[in-house]
């Protein structure tokens, strides 16, 4: 699964991603690679509750646009 946001003004980015029981966080200027960070859980339920936590929560953030969902399975 995959959620992309980007900042209001277009000048960064956030994509978060989970493939099994790792969540990876990308995050940095548009047109740059971004800085990547990740998580690894010991159970892909668990590593799903944090995903949807995150995604949740910069859906409510009022200074990002959520700008793609791919909801793979």
């Amino acid at each position: 699964m995959m959620q992309y946001f980007e900042f209001q003004n277009g000048s960064s980015f956030l994509e978060i991603t989970q493939e099994n029981t790792t969540i990876k966080t990308r995050c940095g200027q548009k047109g740059t690679e971004g800085t990547i960070t990740e998580q690894v859980f010991q159970d892909t339920d668990t590593a799903t509750q944090e995903y949807n936590r995150l995604v949740q929560e910069q859906k409510k953030d009022d200074s990002y646009y959520f700008i793609l969902g791919d909801y793979r399975l």
